[in-house]
């Protein structure tokens, strides 16, 4: 997703909780294991370019502001010295 999400891709994924937490607004979403629903939702974006540009940017945006390392590295490195 991260991928995706770095390269403005747009994306549809399934309905988790963390994929929640890291798509956020930039993925379109189907109910677990329901595949009809996943290929709809792809079908989607196919027939509107502008939702597929829409969703890259906020995407892009996303990992900008928020997932990038220089936001998440102090977080991430208190976990690990907790963990050792």
């Amino acid at each position: 997703m991260m991928d995706y999400m770095a390269l403005a891709k747009p994306m549809v994924v399934f309905d988790l909780p963390e994929r929640r937490i890291t798509a956020g607004d930039s993925a379109l979403y189907a109910k677990p294991n329901d595949v009809l629903e996943l290929a709809c939702q792809i079908a989607k974006l196919i027939k509107e370019p502008d939702l597929c540009t829409k969703l890259g940017k906020i995407g892009r945006k996303r990992v900008e502001d928020y997932l990038a390392w220089e936001h998440q590295k102090k977080r991430l490195l208190s976990l690990y010295m907790d963990l050792v």
